[in-house]
């Protein structure tokens, strides 16, 4: 143990060993408490479909709709035959992880298992950087020189906007014949589109709102790739990428002008910041 004499700790694991049977229940019973109100959080498919409790089902079973939904409205994937993927190419697999949020939604995600992706096959580069806590540091500095405003935007189901530069063979999700369609038993699914799970699924959502942020007009930093900002008619505007999560700051009609353009491309979720001094 750091900073722990040998003594010490010979000492530390002879009183854990002697009362070990009260050690593990406290640690049993601090388990408990810390994981009330959360056991009947679904583990699988089935725990959610049919939940116990009839509320909670059907609230649920609206948000594994709704996650397809989101999937094929996006594009994510198309359907083709077994026999057409290629020699040496492995189907990944997927799971579906559910979690009910502080303020009472049900949120129900299909991810997939990335860990089957097979390196220089499946992807190349993941890497996918996020805002510098410097260049944060330095917007705040500049919100002080020319009073910017400033807001959060959330972009909803974020990764499922990245292009795939590979073909990505997934298995039939479960109940997805029950839920969507039945495609068949020879088929399976072409990923276009990234889905929360794969590797480079960061990187390719990244990708994507730089490109569309230069498209609109924005300027990429030299220092950091995160920060973009636009100058015209409507005065300064900067934003700062962190993921699905993004700091916008400048001028109101800056602001409302790029929030705007965002919505036109992306579902997003808008946040005004107040500032204190």
């Amino acid at each position: 143990m750091p900073g722990h004499t040998r003594q010490q700790t010979r000492d530390a694991i002879q009183l854990v060993e002697e009362n070990f049977d009260n050690f593990y229940r406290d640690c049993a019973l601090m388990s408990v408490v810390t994981n009330t109100g959360q056991n009947d959080k679904p583990r699988n498919f089935q725990e959610a479909w049919y939940h116990q409790n009839p509320e909670k089902r059907q609230n649920w079973r609206v948000a594994i709709h709704k996650e397809f939904s989101d999937m094929i409205r996006r594009g994510v994937w198309h359907d083709v035959k077994m026999s057409s993927i290629p020699e040496g190419r492995r189907l990944i697999g997927s799971k579906w992880v559910f979690k009910e949020k502080h303020d009472g939604r049900f949120r129900a995600r299909l991810v997939c298992l990335g860990y089957s992706q097979i390196p220089g096959v499946d992807f190349s580069d993941n890497y996918a950087p996020v805002g510098n806590d410097i260049t944060f540091r330095v917007i705040m500095v500049l919100r002080l020189i020319y009073s910017l405003n400033a807001v959060l935007i959330d972009v909803e189901t974020a990764f499922l906007y990245g292009k795939l530069e590979q073909e990505i063979y997934m298995e039939i999700p479960m109940v997805y014949k029950e839920v969507y369609e039945d495609p068949g038993d020879d088929k399976v699914l072409v990923l276009q589109m990234a889905m929360y799970g794969l590797v480079q699924a960061e990187r390719q959502w990244f990708k994507r709102l730089s490109d569309v942020l230069i498209t609109l007009g924005f300027n990429p930093c030299e220092s950091d790739p995160c920060l973009m900002y636009r100058t015209n008619e409507e005065g300064l505007c900067i934003i700062l990428m962190f993921a699905d999560d993004n700091l916008i700051a400048g001028s109101r009609k800056a602001i409302d002008k790029a929030t705007k353009e965002i919505k036109a491309i992306f579902i997003v979720k808008v946040s005004p910041i107040e500032w204190s001094n």
